[in-house]
């Protein structure tokens, strides 16, 4: 009986979701551990989308197949991960004073942010039904979480 081989991972094409994963749980550790000012808050989030944006471009050779093929980065999933963390960057950048006026829990709604951007970039990259189902989960929930 042949042993079955593990799925070739390659890193480097996980940047981005990587990155926004280690910085929507940094917000949400940050927000426990910092003062009445969260203002600290809206760097964290805009630096981790700015390298999730560049870290897009990390990979000169494409495209990068990783998971067996599940996870598939091309140009068209590099274009989509960086509208996708422009976009982001610009609804954080918009919504600042408003959850200063209204005074909402800033520290969940950035990291809610953040996760919901990780499930786009997942989406953009996905070739498997599994993957397209777990990238539309994760946008859907932070988008319900987001609405609410």
């Amino acid at each position: 009986m042949e042993p079955i081989p593990a799925p070739a991972i390659d890193l480097i094409s996980l940047a981005p979701v990587l990155v926004l994963a280690v910085f929507g749980m940094m917000v949400l550790v940050t927000d426990l551990f910092i003062g009445k000012d969260k203002s600290v808050l809206v760097f964290i989030s805009l630096i981790g989308l700015l390298m999730a944006a560049i870290s897009t471009f990390a990979k000169y050779n494409l495209p990068v197949y990783s998971f067996n093929g599940a996870y598939v980065v091309d140009h068209l999933s590099v274009f989509f991960t960086f509208i996708f963390c422009i976009s982001s960057a610009l609804a954080i950048l918009v919504s600042v004073d408003f959850n200063k006026r209204e005074e909402i829990k800033v520290g969940e709604y950035y990291s809610l942010i953040l996760f919901c951007t990780l499930g786009m970039v997942l989406l953009a990259s996905s070739t498997d039904m599994i993957m397209i189902f777990l990238g539309i989960e994760i946008v859907s929930i932070s988008l319900y979480i987001l609405a609410g």
